[in-house]
């Protein structure tokens, strides 16, 4: 309840802000990104991102969706884009170029015009507010969309596939091995390995 008090605070002393939610979503293997403008539903957009893409890049692709409509309305000087991801705002504030996702951001940033200026606000999420609602709801429906963005997903977003992957060659193999001791003791080779070598870190 405090948090949405001060969303309205931040949202009464800030009236001159044009407001923009944006929103990651993920069902399974699919996944999509949102912004909904507030007041302005007809200039809300939506896309789903290819399969394989994490929400944490969806929040970033909804901030993007947002920044591009954005440079469009060029009465609007001064934008608040609200994002209920403080991991997607955290990266974004400290420039973290290794993500190519941020870099996309900042490169759309430096084309706006000096007399637009644009804030990032976080608001938790499920807490009442409406743009928040909209844009969560916006970003569910874009799930089930036929066409996903050209794009190519982030390499990071493929690398919990690539592990799982490996690790069940590794245990395939493993199991192959089955008439052994060792293979008593330790039946699940990643994640007995894994466990007993933090055991012995903490010794």
């Amino acid at each position: 309840m405090a948090y949405k008090k001060e969303i309205f605070r931040i949202k009464e002393k800030f009236s001159n802000h044009y407001a923009v939610y944006t929103d990651g979503s993920k069902l399974e293997e699919k996944v999509a990104a949102a912004a909904y403008f507030l007041g302005h539903p007809d200039r809300s957009k939506a896309a789903r991102l290819r399969e394989g893409a994490s929400v944490f890049s969806a929040e970033l692709e909804g901030i993007a969706l947002a920044l591009t409509e954005i440079k469009k309305l060029t009465k609007y000087h001064k934008n608040f884009i609200y994002s209920d991801s403080l991991s997607a705002l955290q990266a974004i504030q400290s420039k973290n170029f290794k993500i190519i996702d941020i870099r996309r951001l900042y490169n759309l940033i430096r084309k706006f015009p000096p007399y637009i200026h644009i804030s990032f606000v976080w608001i938790p999420a499920h807490i009442g507010i409406r743009g928040n609602e909209n844009v969560d709801e916006l970003a569910k429906a874009a799930l089930n969309r036929a066409s996903c963005l050209g794009k190519l997903i982030c390499w990071s977003n493929l690398k919990p596939k690539i592990n799982a992957y490996i690790h069940s060659v590794w245990q395939n193999n493993w199991d192959a091995e089955g008439a052994n001791k060792l293979h008593e003791v330790l039946p699940n080779f990643g994640k007995d390995l894994h466990r007993r070598g933090e055991g012995a870190g903490r010794k």
